[in-house]
């Protein structure tokens, strides 16, 4: 069997991402302190910025050239307050 990329149509994305966030919030004055979360296909990095504002400890993976320093600059603006 040949390895390749799979790609997610953005519904399922969107809809998984949803789920993930919903049950990071299910209990009321949680955090994910002790959690580390690996996102494959970060992107921006997104989720993995709701996430460490809950409290986890994130790393973003991500194929696309770049990806990583645009997530890494939107993660420092948006976790600053921006």
């Amino acid at each position: 069997m040949q390895a390749g990329i799979v790609r997610m149509p953005p519904h399922v994305i969107a809809a998984a991402r949803a789920c993930i966030l919903e049950t990071a919030a299910a209990a009321p004055g949680a955090t994910l302190a002790d959690e580390f979360v690996v996102d494959l296909g970060c992107g921006e990095g997104g989720l993995l910025i709701e996430l460490a504002r809950q409290g986890a400890r994130c790393e973003g993976i991500d194929i696309l050239p770049g990806a990583i320093e645009t997530a890494n600059t939107f993660a420092t603006a948006r976790l600053q307050g921006g």
